[in-house]
């Protein structure tokens, strides 16, 4: 059994570039794929929102699952 994992997370466009760097240089992650102008929907607050996001789909391993989600969470604003 593979322990690679994928994990996707939006971003605003503008800071796609910058999490993508600080996560292949925290060498938690083998890739990072940014797929740029997507539309994402959701409810913030009690109200609809809908932005224009990027989408990082991030190659990963198990192992460092949780290294990663700290990272993130560091880097995302």
């Amino acid at each position: 059994m593979s322990d690679e994992v994928l994990a996707l997370v939006t971003c605003p466009q503008e800071a796609s570039d910058q999490i993508a760097e600080e996560l292949i240089n925290s060498q938690l992650v083998a890739c990072v794929n940014i797929i740029p102008q997507i539309k994402s929907v959701y409810k913030w607050e009690g109200k609809l929102a809908k932005e224009q996001e990027a989408l990082l789909i991030i190659k990963t391993n198990l192992r460092v699952w949780s290294q990663l989600e700290s990272k993130i969470r560091s880097v995302h604003s």
